[in-house]
């Protein structure tokens, strides 16, 4: 802040500024915006996905703080194969919360990925699956969201939607 930055934000799970007093230090040191990683609308989907029990209403009551102290709220969600098929729902609780942006990142290993075939458990559905999902959603929520960004899904698959996809390596072919 003393630098002259205008925006102040800190990627999180959230553990910490569930608790307000800790969220409101960080605001008076300058803290203007956060980005809280959601993956699912189902306490047990997110806990599974993070492997923190309990980490779902922690990050929650860390998105209500943020709404509580005026700090802009933007949210990210590994979609995969146990939170696609509720991404409408997802979207639903998200417009709860109010906030300025959602990030839909499919979920997308590759072999060079290390510990590549241990990820079995969170295989991606196909393209197809997902972007049938997230674009029924879409339809839904688009208004209620100011902006949804959607990350490593082929253009293809959401074809008169292109506009939503923020993948750079894409765009440049």
């Amino acid at each position: 802040k003393e630098l002259g930055f205008n925006t102040i934000n800190v990627i999180t799970n959230g553990l910490r500024f569930a608790d307000i007093n800790y969220f409101e230090k960080a605001k008076q040191v300058g803290l203007n915006e956060v980005l809280l990683s959601i993956h699912s609308n189902i306490k047990e989907v997110h806990d599974e996905l993070t492997k923190v029990p309990g980490s779902f209403d922690k990050i929650i009551e860390a998105a209500k703080n943020a709404k509580k102290l005026n700090v802009r709220l933007r949210i990210n969600a590994c979609i995969n194969n146990k939170n696609y098929l509720y991404v409408d729902e997802y979207l639903n609780f998200l417009s709860t919360l109010q906030p300025t942006s959602v990030n839909l990142i499919v979920f997308n290993p590759t072999e060079e990925t290390p510990g590549y075939t241990k990820h079995d458990a969170i295989r991606i559905a196909s393209y197809q699956e997902i972007a049938t999902e997230i674009e029924q959603a879409l339809v839904k929520h688009e208004k209620n969201i100011p902006i949804i960004n959607i990350r490593f899904l082929p253009f293809c698959f959401l074809k008169g939607r292109e506009e939503y996809i923020r993948t750079y390596w894409q765009e440049i072919y």
